[in-house]
């Protein structure tokens, strides 16, 4: 059986799948066109949110991503511990954009509210098909972690899972 207990030092750090063929034709993943600008600035600049097409387009440099392996650094992230096993808060990152507009809007009655738009959705759609049709997930993966941040503005609370 070739699966193994994962450990610091047998780690997979190589890229794989998509990530191979985008990283000799670019060089690397930031060098791919059409990166995502700041939420914030995309609103700002184009009023909107944007389109399936240009969502498609930031979703290639996403999709290099997911399949190239990132320190725990690069990622922000730090170790988690599972009932098995421990892991580092490195490895293979899939992120989702997920804009806020937050620009006052003189029409509306009520000042200070931000709207969350469905770019955050549509770029969920658009990462769970590129994972499932490249094979992000096989039999040699050990674990997948899913980070979800929630905002209740009732409470003023967030809770992440």
């Amino acid at each position: 059986d070739c699966h193994y207990r994962f450990s610091l030092n047998n780690e997979e750090k190589a890229p794989f799948g998509p990530g191979v063929g985008l990283i000799d034709e670019h060089g690397s993943c930031d060098a791919i066109p059409a990166p995502p600008p700041p939420p914030s600035a995309w609103l700002d600049k184009y009023g909107r949110s944007p389109t399936g097409d240009q969502l498609n387009a930031m979703a290639v440099r996403k999709l290099c991503t997911a399949f190239t392996w990132s320190s725990a650094e690069e990622n922000e992230e730090k170790g988690l511990t599972g009932y098995l096993n421990s892991y580092p808060g490195s490895g293979y990152v899939r992120d989702v954009e997920n804009p806020i507009d937050c620009r006052e809007k003189p029409d509306e009655p009520v000042r200070g509210l931000c709207e969350r738009t469905d770019v955050s959705r549509q770029d969920l759609t658009v990462g769970v098909e590129q994972l499932k049709s490249n094979l992000w997930l096989d039999e040699a993966t050990r674990a997948m972690f899913i980070k979800a941040t929630f905002y209740n503005a009732n409470s003023d609370y967030f809770m992440s899972l």
